[in-house]
């Protein structure tokens, strides 16, 4: 994960996807262990998260977004039928969001500065993000 800058990786078994194991897991590994060495040389499945929820392709980045912020995850497997095509990550989605806003209404994404008010955490600037946006359409 670290070579490859990933914040997570799908665990794929007989060409099925039965997990997803995360930056998360792995500190959870090492906190729960005795020993460092220990939780290195257990298997993934020991930590993983078993039958990650899925979006598929065509699923709306607000409700991918509303997915990971309800489940207190930062990414999310993408499946066509049985098939993985990818990982979406709440940073793509906050990155979507942002440049759309920026493209279709940048005063809606200044408009939290302009007020004075600033939402107390960057969750609820995207849900709001992503709100203004909404309306913009």
């Amino acid at each position: 994960m670290s070579a490859g800058h990933a914040g997570s990786v799908l665990v794929v078994q007989h060409g099925s996807l039965v997990g997803i194991f995360t930056e998360r897991d792995m500190l959870r590994a090492m906190a729960q262990s005795s020993k460092a060495d220990a939780a290195r040389v257990s298997p993934v499945s020991k930590w993983m998260t078993r039958d990650p929820l899925t979006v598929a392709p065509d699923t709306p980045v607000g409700e991918a977004l509303d997915q990971m912020l309800s489940g207190g995850f930062r990414h999310l497997p993408v499946m066509e039928a049985d098939a993985v095509v990818g990982v979406v990550s709440m940073r793509e989605l906050a990155k979507s969001i942002s440049k759309e806003c920026a493209v279709r209404s940048p005063a809606a994404c200044s408009a939290f500065s302009d007020a004075g008010v600033e939402p107390a955490g960057s969750a609820e600037r995207l849900r709001c993000l992503e709100r203004a946006l909404l309306v913009q359409l």
